[in-house]
Order: C-alpha cells, then structure tokens, then sequence
C-alpha cells in the first residue's frame, strides 16, 4: 500500500468513527420475528401497527400492546378501527386491543394490493385488489363491487371531498368516478408512483425523472389537465406532500439511481409550481419519505440503513441509524414523534433536539399544527414489568425488545467538542496529502 493510500484510510476510518458518534438514538427499538410490509400510525401517535405474516401493534414507548392475525396491507379508520387486507380475499376490522369486530369475504380471487378507506353520506369505499375491484359498503350490508376496469395498478388513491378514484396502472395514470365506476381522465406517461394533495384537487405524479402535477377535476372544471412538469435527478421512488394553503403546498421526494454510478440518490423539496426548493444527496435510495401537514419536517427512509429528518430549509435535523436498510418513515409534528421501521425492526423517535448556540441564532417562529387528531380509545395494555426489572416484551419464542435510553444531558456539548476534532483531522490529512503528494 502506498503512503497516500495508507494516509487516507487511516482518515477514513477515524472520521467514520467520529461520524457514528453523531447519529442520533432512537428511544427505542422493537424487534419483530417476522418481515415487516407496511406500518402505520394512529392519529395522535398514541400506537404503532405494523403489518405481515402477523400485526405487532405497539404503544409509544414501544411496548407490544398486542400481537395477533397477519395483514400484507392495513389503515387506521373511524376512531382507531384497523382495517386490514389479507392474501385470502378477507377484509378484517380490528380494534385497538386487537379484538377482530368484523369480516368481509371478498368472493373473487382479486388479490389485495392497496386498501384506501374513504366515507361519504355514511357509506364507505374500499379499493383493493391486483384486479383492483371497488367495493362500497353501507351500514351491515356486505361489500359491493363497484369498478371492474382497473389493470394492475401499482398504487390506488382516493379522495372523500371529490369522490374521485386515481389509479397507477401498465398504461398511465387512470382516474374514475368512485360512484359511477365512468373513466374520467387518463395520463399516459408510464410511472410508478403518485400522490393527491389532502383536498383532493390535484395529483403529483412521478414517471421516471418527471414530476407532473395533474387537475384531479379536469373533465368537470374544464381545465388544464397537466398543469405543470419538471425534470430532477434519479427515478422517483417516493413522494408526499403538505397540506394546502391558499391553494400552495409543498412536495417531498425520494429518488434512486439504478444505474453503476448510484450518485442520483436524493431527497427533494419542491414548491406547488414543481420548483425545487432544495435537494440533499444520499448514498443510496431513498425507499420512502413522508412530511408533515405544515411541512416544517421532511422525512426520508434509506436504503443505507439511515433515516433522515430535514427541516423546512432542508437542514439535516436528525438522523437515526437502523439495523436494516430503512423501509418506512412516518412523523406526527403535533406529538414531537416519529416512528420507523426496516425489515425485522420498528424504531421510536422524538422530533425534538438539545438546542445548539447555532439552533438558537438561527432559530424562526415555528408554525402552528394544522389540525387537532382525533383522540382514539385507550385499549387494555400489557402487564407493564417490575420497575427493577429490564423490559421484557412478548414477541413470540421469547424474545426481548431493547429500548434505548435518550441521550444523556451535556451531550450537544460532547458533539460539538467531536465537530471541533473532526475538523481538525480533516486540516491535519489534507496537509500530509498534499506533503505526500510533493513528494512523490
């Protein structure tokens, strides 16, 4: 091995360690026997369900609440009912201390992909299926199928304000009436992902390394389908977006390289005229992304085994380290919380951070929560174990949950001291480069 390449491993290494040292802790860690395809979270943040072979529903400190059935796909529903879809055309309903209160047997082979839950007039509308059949249900009477069109789709949305049904399918973007079953409009760009802003009047749609955002209305209003396109680096993966005000939102997105080169890995924030606000670089894909209503934070589950939390600016707020590459992101700004999750591993976070003298200099009003959550029930919790006594949580062969303690006070101070150091070995080595490289 030659000087530099020596000189430069050895800086590589130290710096790694000193920047393993500045990734944030989870509260707590929960490790689940079983694969891990979807999660969700209630409300007010008061519980985790996540969903497979079987659902572990958790409070927030991270104890099992319950451990039962098995769902590929899951939504909270009317005051913390779970709706879950499962591989043998059955649709559960299940309460928040996992008492199953009802059954729909979905009689045609459909396979359930998506499940989106909306109520108007007091019926309720569910979408499913890899044929993706519509099924309305009204009262006790049993589910009815109301759309036989769909092909396909990789991701099924659905609005209660606009009764509007958009679908990513082989063929392009596809929307339907939800009460009509009619095909109101379609795009013929071929994506993979799409989301509608939370009032229903417009989608944004990813297609390789396009964004669209497309008039959820066009065919009623009269207007401009496609009202705008942009172009960013990588494929969209992942996309979310604010709520909107005065008719401005903001939209978050998650992009992959599939290429050798893997440098257009990034997490976007773009204006509702499709502008890019900012974009942070990541090593790897981003796999999903999620922000909050007032689109004060961003976050962003990597393929890198990381998950990150940006602010509005698009500074990097927190980062949380995962045993797995990072598969699910959600954050609930009102409660301060976050939750996480990677294949075998759910993960607890808090938004909130030790101030730096740098925070504070820089610090700008926060914004006020957009909504109130509605409160869920508190359901019948676990025996809590002996306070002398390590947390010992059920999750089947007798397996222990590990809960991670916050950090301890003084540690901002400890970080910045490590920044200080950190700097200075990059001085140091940039100066025995250069030597080394005079000399050779």
């Amino acid at each position: 091995m030659t000087p530099l390449k020596y000189a430069l491993t050895i800086m590589i290494l130290l710096l790694s360690l000193i920047a393993g040292v500045h990734a944030d802790d989870a509260l707590w860690k929960y490790r689940t026997q079983h694969d891990i395809s979807c999660l969700e979270l209630s409300p007010d943040a008061s519980y985790i369900v996540a969903g497979g072979e079987r659902i572990y529903c958790m409070d927030r400190d991270g104890s099992l609440v319950w451990r039962e059935h098995s769902g590929d796909d899951l939504r909270f529903i009317r005051d913390g009912t779970i709706v879950v879809g499962l591989r043998n055309n059955f649709l559960h309903f299940i309460d928040l201390e996992g008492e199953l209160t009802g059954r729909e047997e979905i009689t045609e082979d459909v396979g359930i992909t998506d499940i989106v839950w909306m109520s108007d007039d007091g019926t309720e509308y569910f979408v499913l299926g890899s044929n993706c059949r519509v099924y309305a249900k009204d009262g006790d009477e049993s589910l009815e199928m109301r759309i036989d069109r769909m092909e396909q789709p990789s991701r099924v949305l659905m609005n209660g304000n606009t009764g509007r049904i958009i679908a990513v399918e082989e063929n392009g973007l596809q929307c339907y009436n939800a009460r009509s079953g009619s095909r109101r409009w379609e795009h013929t760009a071929r994506g993979e992902e799409a989301v509608m802003t939370p009032d229903g009047a417009f989608v944004i749609y990813g297609a390789g390394n396009r964004i669209y955002e497309i008039d959820a209305l066009h065919g009623e209003t009269g207007e401009r389908k496609e009202r705008w396109q942009s172009r960013i680096e990588g494929e969209v993966l992942s996309m979310d977006v604010s709520n909107v005000e005065d008719e401005k939102f903001l939209i978050a997105i998650g992009t992959r390289d599939a290429t050798q080169h893997h440098t257009n890995n990034f997490v976007y924030l773009l204006d509702s005229d499709g502008r890019e606000i900012w974009k942070h670089q990541c090593e790897f894909w981003i796999n999903d992304i999620d922000i909050t209503p007032s689109g004060n934070y961003i976050g962003a589950a990597s393929l890198e085994k990381k998950v990150f939390v940006f602010d509005k600016e698009g500074n990097l707020y927190r980062e949380i380290e995962t045993s797995e590459p990072a598969r699910f992101v959600l954050l609930n700004e009102e409660e301060n919380f976050g939750v996480a999750a990677d294949a075998h591993n759910i993960y607890g976070f808090t938004l909130e951070r030790e101030a730096t003298a740098a925070d504070e200099e820089n610090a700008t009003p926060a914004m006020p929560p957009t909504t109130t959550p509605a409160p869920v029930p508190t359901p019948t919790r676990a025996p809590e174990p002996p306070v002398n006594e390590s947390k010992i949580v059920d999750r089947g062969a007798g397996g222990n949950a590990s809960v991670d303690l916050p950090p301890v006070a003084g540690q901002s101070d400890t970080s910045g001291i490590l920044l200080e150091v950190q700097s200075a070995l990059v001085s140091f080595f940039r100066g025995i480069f250069a030597a080394l490289e005079e000399a050779t």
